[in-house]
């Protein structure tokens, strides 16, 4: 019963989910519109790893050595062992600090064509893979687990990502960001509300 009870709080997660991915998704988009020469090379990493993935090769075992390190470092609980990699992508990690360090401490802003690329494409890789990842994990026919924490990794990435490009251009607002995503998403609940109740 307690199964069947978690299934369905799930599914209907999955589903109230849904307008937050899209919003946050928008307003992402809308912020590195911002970025003007340098949004191209954003969207190219996350190009340029599709087509890896897609006809050249999945970096599986690339990714889950990541995943494994960071599963070692929060060892504290199996919660945070299972979880944290997830949320916190050793790749992208890595290079969001790199980024901070060499343009905001060092200075070195001749590097930052070559970071947009890359956080592009490592925030594409470790969402496609953890995506694929939770796919094969999730042995329900509905997938309840894959789509619900699939896009709570994508929401908290994104966050992750914006609150980097915040700090370190001034072109892109992570308040800005995430205030878009929340209005945006509360007017579509308002407004599916209206439309069934009112």
């Amino acid at each position: 019963m307690h199964d069947i009870l978690a299934y369905i709080l799930k599914l209907i997660l999955s589903v109230f989910l849904i307008p937050w991915i899209i919003c946050f998704a928008l307003s992402f988009h809308e912020q590195l519109l911002y970025l003007k020469h340098l949004y191209p090379l954003f969207v190219g990493g996350i190009i340029a790893y599709l087509v890896i993935h897609l006809f050249v090769y999945a970096p599986v075992g690339l990714f889950q050595f990541g995943q494994n390190i960071v599963g070692s470092i929060f060892h504290l609980s199996e919660i945070l062992t299972n979880s944290i990699p997830y949320i916190l992508p050793f790749y992208l990690t890595l290079l969001l600090i790199t980024f901070y360090v060499t343009e905001v401490i060092l200075r070195m802003t001749t590097w930052e064509n070559y970071f947009l690329f890359l956080i592009g494409m490592m925030l594409a890789m470790h969402i496609i893979l953890s995506a694929r990842e939770l796919y094969e994990l999730d042995t329900h026919a509905l997938k309840p687990n894959y789509f619900f924490y699939t896009g709570l990794i994508f929401i908290l990435n994104l966050i992750t990502v914006s609150l980097v490009l915040g700090w370190v251009l001034p072109e892109f607002s992570a308040v800005d960001f995430l205030k878009a995503s929340v209005d945006k998403t509360i007017h579509i609940y308002t407004a599916f509300y209206k439309q069934l109740f009112l």
